[in-house]
């Protein structure tokens, strides 16, 4: 039997603006402390995302389960094997890799390196469908946070609207 986790990342510049996390890669690691599975799980997204230095980020490499990357409005699917990814239902961290912020290419702008940082803790709500299990998960990321990481890229964004004058005044 295969689980098929689809989902959906955006990211807030404003209170009125949004922006998908197009082309980024999102990984899917096991849990090392499965003792606080229900505390990691049920944490609210805005308190548990964490940025990851390289230590870390090497840390976890072993743990790795499958990564996916974005389309240009933030979709991903993971479609996860039984047996090749040894993978069962569990609990699972999921993280996100950035290359470059959306509207920059990757690489062409050397300011910053790759960064990654953690979202949560989720445990899928599986629905069995015909032959696989299935769940959807959608998630934006706080203006904060976002503004802060478009800043380490050096790729600024400007929300707002542009007035016009009445032809009849002066």
């Amino acid at each position: 039997m295969s689980f098929v986790f689809k989902g959906n990342l955006c990211a807030y510049l404003c209170p009125d603006c949004k922006e998908y996390l197009s082309f980024v890669t999102v990984r899917l690691y096991r849990l090392r402390d499965k003792r606080r599975i229900a505390i990691q799980a049920t944490a609210d997204p805005g308190h548990t995302v964490a940025w990851l230095d390289a230590k870390r980020i090497k840390s976890k490499e072993k743990h790795l389960i499958a990564e996916a990357e974005t389309d240009a409005k933030g979709n991903f699917t993971f479609t996860l094997d039984e047996k090749k990814h040894r993978y069962d239902g569990d609990a699972f961290e999921l993280d996100v890799y950035v290359r470059a912020v959306p509207g920059q290419e990757a690489g062409a702008d050397e300011t910053h390196e790759p960064v990654q940082f953690t979202v949560t803790t989720l445990q899928p709500q599986w629905r069995q469908r015909e032959e696989a299990f299935v769940w959807h998960w959608e998630y934006a990321l706080s203006s904060r946070f976002w503004c802060a990481l478009r800043e380490l890229f050096g790729w600024w964004v400007i929300c707002g609207g542009l007035r016009g004058r009445d032809a009849g005044r002066g």
